[in-house]
């Protein structure tokens, strides 16, 4: 698994590509508080054509973006570090 954090602006979507012949796109969170409350979509399009596009679509977006790695993570600020383990006693309400 790789992470990336986009540089331009912040991207709610969520997208998969599978084979380039299945294309899933929507804001859906997978997470239980998503699931009762919130009212998000997606959409599942199986059509080789427009999962070519979102394949590539993707490719251009990850352009702009920064690779975080492990060292990242370790080396964080200590207030980026305090926010972090404060908002973990709050992830059920995030």
């Amino acid at each position: 698994v790789e992470l990336y954090e986009h540089q331009r602006t912040m991207v709610h979507a969520k997208i998969i590509v599978v084979d380039r012949a299945i294309f899933s796109v929507g804001s859906i969170n997978f997470d239980p508080r998503s699931f009762a409350l919130n009212a998000e979509c997606g959409v599942l399009i199986f059509d080789a054509e427009l999962a070519s596009e979102g394949a590539r679509q993707f490719e251009l977006d990850l352009a702009a973006c920064r690779r975080v790695t492990v060292s990242d993570v370790e080396h964080r600020s200590m207030p980026t570090a305090a926010v972090d383990r404060l908002a973990y006693w709050f992830r059920a309400q995030l």
